[in-house]
């Protein structure tokens, strides 16, 4: 319990620290231009991200069988987090001078390749599971059932 206690203190010291912060240096740091950034992405997390997932996660549950479940719902995930974290890369491509080169790469192109990995190393662990559970099926009949051969 004391562990929990100094963690919260110490989280709420940083915000206050970053509060601070972010008011003396009002110049650079831009408060306004924060707080829409951060209510624009509240909104869109509520209004557009939540019910996404749920809409996404219902036809996962009433498609997908429960053996593969588990990887087609970390695969989702897996490729979810990979836009999320591509897309202001792709929006904002072309937009910086020649000399900084990251921004010059291909990363719709290169989003493209990580989703169809994903989609690969998913249906390879799916695969995988199946076969397992066949052969623990096969390992565990007995030698007196003979109800397949029939």
């Amino acid at each position: 319990m004391r562990t929990r206690i100094a963690l919260g203190a110490l989280g709420v010291i940083g915000i206050l620290f970053g509060g601070i912060k972010l008011l003396l240096d009002h110049q650079n740091s831009n408060p306004i231009h924060l707080a829409i950034w951060l209510g624009g992405s509240a909104v869109v997390n509520d209004a557009v991200l939540v019910p996404l997932v749920g809409i996404v996660g219902l036809i996962v549950t009433r498609t997908v069988p429960g053996r593969a479940r588990p990887y087609v719902q970390g695969g989702l995930i897996a490729a979810a987090l990979s836009t999320v974290i591509a897309i202001p890369l792709i929006y904002r491509r072309d937009t910086q001078p020649d000399s900084k080169a990251l921004e010059q790469q291909n990363y719709l192109g290169n989003l493209a390749i990580i989703i169809a990995a994903i989609v690969v190393v998913t249906t390879a662990l799916i695969i995988v599971s199946y076969l397992k559970a066949g052969r623990s099926a096969e390992n565990d009949r007995s030698p007196e059932d003979h109800s397949s051969t029939i």
